[in-house]
């Protein structure tokens, strides 16, 4: 085999009924010049079987003998890789045939950028049941780092340069969410960019971590969003006001109440007049978001009859995004 230019890594534990597509899938590219580091984390059923019996030069199984956890996994993948770009995969999961050349052709293109992920497809194995998509570009990108991980981490391909080669990649402190803290890190030292096909099959199942460790994932991930208002320098005294504010905003649950609905509107306010100065983020396209997420609230309150459509318009955030005429027409039956 040639140098490799990628190295795909896919850790894999236990899933003796999906692995075998997975492989087949990047086996399948047509982009051919990558090394494939597959990683069994201890798997107690057939998974080890099924991945030796696949006959490819370009497959590099790592085994262990006690389950070490993804992060772990990941970590030594990355540690192991010769290729100059890294490719992630789940062991249950489908990548389009065209998903590494488009991936890799976007990156040699653009130097500047140093993650790429891709919109998916959800699938349960046999029919797509929807789509995640993803903003694209770099401001768009790192603006909605602010409220939740803006790629689908098995569909990314990233620059191994951009890590010390001693340094463990992904931070076990934050797992499940560990790849949204990754991208936290990275948002100033590269470019970020999201292609705008499906190149990935999302296997959705009882038993996958955003299920089964749900809670987890959304307390992690509002740790990481804590650390950017963090970085705002907003005083301490405020912080603790709306400490437990921004936690139902980024992951609920969302106020019932006119009083906290209140507070949460004043604490955007808040938010946007500090980064109006600090620019930390795109004040447009942040105002947008916030201004957008604050409607659905209100929408979703309009039932309640606490005026909640009226304090949206009171807000400053009116200004910054215009709900669907629709939506509006109906929330003034339901509410005011």
């Amino acid at each position: 085999m040639d140098y490799p230019l990628i190295s795909v890594i896919m850790p894999c534990y236990n899933v003796e009924k999906y692995v075998h597509t997975a492989i087949k899938s990047i086996l399948n590219q047509t982009y051919k010049n990558f090394e494939f580091l597959i990683l069994d984390d201890g798997s107690t059923d057939k998974t080890k079987n099924i991945i030796k019996s696949i006959d490819d030069e370009r497959i590099i199984l790592f085994e262990c003998d006690l389950n070490q956890g993804l992060v772990k996994q990941l970590n030594k993948g990355i540690s192991a890789a010769k290729g100059e770009y890294i490719a992630r995969m789940d062991a249950d999961d489908w990548a389009h045939p065209d998903r590494l050349t488009i991936q890799v052709n976007y990156l040699l293109k653009n130097p500047d950028v140093g993650v790429c992920g891709t919109d998916i497809n959800l699938w349960d194995g046999n029919k797509i049941k929807g789509t995640w998509k993803f903003p694209i570009s770099d401001q768009e990108i790192k603006t909605r780092l602010f409220f939740k991980c803006p790629f689908a981490h098995p569909s990314v391909i990233y620059r191994k340069s951009l890590f010390n080669n001693n340094a463990e990649v992904y931070n076990s402190s934050y797992f499940p969410a560990e790849d949204y803290e990754l991208w936290l890190r990275l948002k100033t030292k590269t470019s970020f960019h999201n292609i705008n096909k499906t190149l990935l099959k999302y296997r959705i199942s009882p038993n996958s971590i955003s299920n089964t460790q749900s809670d987890k994932q959304s307390e992690k991930a509002f740790e990481i969003s804590w650390l950017q208002v963090l970085s705002f320098d907003i005083p301490k005294d405020i912080l603790e006001l709306y400490f437990s504010t921004h936690k139902s905003f980024i992951i609920g649950p969302w106020p019932d109440n006119k009083h906290d609905l209140i507070k949460l509107i004043t604490w955007l306010e808040i938010l946007i007049e500090v980064n109006e100065y600090k620019k930390q983020l795109a004040p447009a396209k942040f105002n947008l978001m916030l201004a957008e997420k604050l409607w659905k609230i209100c929408y979703f309150l309009s039932y309640k009859k606490i005026n909640s459509i009226s304090l949206y318009r009171q807000s400053k955030l009116k200004g910054f995004y215009s709900p669907p005429i629709l939506e509006q027409m109906l929330s003034c039956i339901k509410n005011d």
